[in-house]
């Protein structure tokens, strides 16, 4: 790589601080994309200030948080910093120093030196909060404005469903205990299930009529379809994107498998769907959240209204991430849009000398 060049360099900032000088090997521009939003480490980059007073450092909160949960946030944020400082950056530093012996910038004025930062955020999503002129949501930027149709037969099974479908989006089977009592509960209800995964299910299972498995099909074109009523998955951050996106009320499962249940609060404050984590996942409470979603029209009523919030834009996810990106080449870096924030070090910008 010592002879290429490169007029841009396009990093996912999370967990990537020893990469960043990538920018100074090659001199030029880099635009940050922070797949969960924004963080106080993403913050830092451009000098943006996150209230701890409203804006959870987690996104455990509803919009309205008390006194314990505001004094819990700002004890976390300070924790968080201190790791950051004193053990996460010295590591990447280290990392950095190693792979870029001949930098000419140091870590630090590398991170301060950010052109823009693409956020996969949207305020009807998470919670609206203050950014400086170089940080730019772009929810919604994997969703593709045409999606990949769906084969005939697909089209036709969901078309033939007098009830309406409920869409399972789980790529990896689970233990067949747990998929028995799952297909337990669907065989009592009148709709199509229609369970998209990259694997077939174990031939032990019972599997009731009006289930039906399906590997590697169009996962965005099912839930554009009119008749899909119930998006059943892990609950995860582009999932719960998605569910918004298509207006689709959404059932958060847990990953019997250990993964964690970072946004199951996350679906609750949005009001269109339910979770239930692996403490809670029975028979009852899943019969319970299933005929709650499938047969209250509030979860549909709430993931539609979400879904003309955050469809209503002037222009598309893709189209804002590439006009600014453009945008910072076009003005070799566009350095006019950084604060004064990003030149002053963590003791100068908190005043505390």
């Amino acid at each position: 790589m010592r002879n290429e060049a490169f007029d841009l360099i396009f990093i996912d900032v999370i967990f990537s601080e020893s990469l960043f000088g990538f920018a100074q090997h090659f001199k030029a521009p880099i635009v940050g994309l922070s797949t969960i939003g924004t963080t106080s480490r993403t913050d830092e980059l451009v000098g943006n200030i996150t209230p701890q007073s409203y804006a959870s450092i987690n996104r455990w909160y509803s919009q309205n948080i008390n006194l314990w949960m505001r004094c819990l946030n700002v004890a976390l944020y300070a924790l968080e910093r201190l790791h950051y400082y004193y053990e996460y950056i010295a590591v990447h530093k280290e990392i950095y120093e190693r792979y870029f012996p001949n930098a000419t910038a140091s870590l630090d004025d590398v991170k301060n030196n950010f052109s823009l930062v693409l956020l996969n955020d949207h305020f009807v999503i998470g919670t609206p909060r203050p950014y400086v002129p170089n940080m730019v949501e772009v929810a919604g930027l994997h969703i593709p404005e045409t999606p990949k149709p769906l084969a005939a037969d697909i089209n036709e099974l969901l078309n033939s469903s007098k009830q309406g479908v409920i869409y399972v989006a789980i790529d990896k089977m689970l233990p067949d205990p747990v998929m028995q009592m799952i297909l337990k509960q669907f065989q009592g209800l009148q709709h199509l299930v229609l369970w998209n995964s990259k694997t077939m299910p174990s031939q032990s299972l019972e599997i009731p009529s009006n289930v039906q498995f399906r590997t590697n099909i169009s996962h965005h074109a099912i839930l554009s379809h009119p008749l899909v009523h119930l998006l059943i998955c892990h609950g995860g951050y582009h999932k719960v994107i998605e569910s918004i996106y298509y207006g689709v009320p959404v059932l958060g499962i847990p990953n019997v498998r250990g993964n964690p249940e970072d946004y199951f609060d996350f679906i609750g404050k949005m009001s269109h769907g339910l979770t239930l984590r692996q403490a809670h996942f029975n028979n009852q409470t899943l019969h319970k959240a299933l005929w709650e979603l499938l047969f209250s029209e509030h979860y549909s009523r709430e993931a539609k209204l979400k879904s003309l919030q955050f469809r209503d834009q002037q222009n598309t996810p893709l189209e804002r991430a590439t006009y600014w990106m453009e945008y910072v080449l076009r003005h070799k870096g566009a350095a006019h849009l950084r604060n004064l924030g990003q030149n002053l070090s963590t003791v100068e910008f908190y005043n505390l000398d």
